[in-house]
């Protein structure tokens, strides 16, 4: 259940056409604060700013961190700076 206002983390953000995405929108859809995590600069640069299927409008909105999940400290580090959290999806 998401809980309207309630800050939820979506894990492993590619491009509009990834799971995460999906997930991340049906969030926001129902009154939910998503952020979400990318693992790098690079795979934001390339599949992500690149995708014609946002615009610079929508990819402007995205809230998102960068965290290599396979890195505890980056993990420990966004967790930490990030408040309370209603909800993880990897």
């Amino acid at each position: 259940m998401i809980e309207t206002g309630k800050t939820y983390v979506v894990m492993g953000l590619l491009d509009p056409e990834s799971l995460a995405y999906a997930i991340g929108r049906t969030i926001q859809r129902l009154g939910g604060k998503v952020i979400f995590t990318i693992q790098n600069e690079l795979l934001k640069k390339r599949y992500l700013d690149s995708n014609p299927k946002l615009t610079a409008q929508e990819r402007a909105a995205l809230d998102y961190r960068f965290c290599d999940v396979s890195a505890g400290d980056e993990v420990k580090a966004l967790f930490a700076g990030l408040g309370d959290v209603a909800g993880v999806v990897h």
